[in-house]
């Protein structure tokens, strides 16, 4: 099987385009859930869904009124409902944050403290100031916090962890101006959210025959909230989707594929898969991640973690076959960050590494974006790469 390609544009466009959204539990998660099962099974492969109790979250209304005018706002993914009216407090560094009463205060997060979204708690990556941030907020308990976007004109949420217990929303740079030129005045904020019993699922597709070591190949195919999510990452569940039939070609070649189903919101639903083994170093092989491929405007890139030398350089001189992909630095992030720490050969394949937050997660991330032709060269380098492991 060849054209790569239109193959992977037609399960991209089926996954950002006709279902659109795939919040983790949410209905369109599932949809594409079935989606991914049926095209596999039709390969020939036996499909097993781990299940994972995960809330499925949504947000009915969210208002915020200063001084009885409304502002923009939205409310963070996973916030609790709530009602609460308090005066402002502006707090823009972690000492600020420490000193600071917020007893019957709602606290503007602005500057060092939203930089970046604030780090779950579960992830592996946090640093202690990010766990000084959460610590600080749980144990003064404010009725609401309000986040302020760093950037200009862009509004997605800043806070998204399940385990964070305090109402929030997040405001653009505009309307935390306002607020913090507002310090001491009331502000009301309203959340009107659900929270209900979900799964959510690992698929994960092998040959009945299938025994020994194994390369895994995986791809996550849920979102963030609002957004399709064709370049992350239905492209990366496309591409896996393709590989699957191609593969079928191969009945030889020992691969597992394993469409992670939490990348965005849960390490715990992803980290399931490699607590299934005791020694994961002894039954995988190698791993190749692929999250963000197919932009028109970026550049197909190649992280290595933990590889031998001597696969590392023949994966080079694969690489240098393409012209438009190259070697990147490893970027700790995704779902390979599973495997590398065990000693697991791994590939990460993506475009630049880390991902663009002004294009990722938003409702930008949209099919416009998306080229054949840069799909195809994703698939094409990685079904080379494959075969250095066999």
């Amino acid at each position: 099987m060849k054209n790569f390609g239109k193959r992977v544009y037609e399960h991209v466009q089926h996954l950002a385009g006709e279902i659109g959204c795939r919040m983790i539990a949410a209905p369109g998660y599932h949809t594409a859930g079935g989606y991914i099962r049926e095209v596999l099974e039709k390969c020939g492969l036996d499909v097993e869904a781990q299940a994972i109790d995960f809330p499925y979250w949504f947000a009915e209304e969210t208002r915020l009124e200063l001084d009885g005018k409304p502002m923009d706002a939205i409310p963070n993914v996973f916030s609790p409902p709530c009602h609460a009216a308090a005066p402002l407090v502006p707090l823009g560094t972690l000492a600020e944050l420490e000193a600071a009463d917020l007893t019957c205060c709602i606290p503007v997060l602005y500057g060092y403290l939203t930089r970046e979204p604030l780090t779950v708690k579960e992830a592996f990556y946090a640093s202690e100031n990010d766990h000084r941030v959460v610590q600080a907020l749980e144990e003064k308990r404010p009725p609401a916090i309000i986040a302020v976007h760093p950037q200009l004109h862009k509004r997605w949420a800043l806070i998204e962890d399940c385990q964070f217990t305090i109402p929030s929303v997040t405001v653009p740079a505009g309307e935390g101006l306002r607020l913090i030129r507002s310090a001491g005045q009331t502000v009301s904020v309203k959340i009107c959210s659900q929270s209900k019993a979900g799964k959510a699922k690992n698929l994960i597709a092998r040959r009945t025959s299938a025994a020994g070591k194994r390369i895994v190949l995986c791809a996550h195919y849920d979102t963030k909230i609002d957004t399709p999510g064709a370049w992350d990452n239905a492209s990366g569940a496309g591409a896996l989707l393709t590989l699957a039939e191609s593969l079928a070609e191969s009945p030889s070649v020992p691969v597992e594929l394993v469409f992670f189903g939490g990348e965005e919101y849960s390490m715990s639903v992803d980290q399931a898969y490699i607590n299934r083994f005791d020694r994961p170093a002894e039954d995988i092989l190698a791993a190749i991640n692929l999250d963000g491929i197919g932009h028109a405007l970026k550049t197909t890139t190649v992280a290595f973690f933990e590889v031998p030398a001597a696969i590392e350089q023949a994966a080079r001189a694969v690489i240098r076959q393409f012209p438009g992909a190259m070697q990147t630095e490893p970027w700790p992030a995704s779902d390979h960050s599973w495997f590398y720490p065990h000693g697991i050969p791994t590939l990460a394949i993506s475009q630049g590494g880390l991902l663009n937050l002004d294009f990722a997660h938003t409702p930008d991330d949209n099919l416009e974006w998306i080229s054949p032709e840069k799909l195809e060269e994703a698939v094409d380098l990685t079904e080379k790469l494959i075969r250095l492991f066999v």
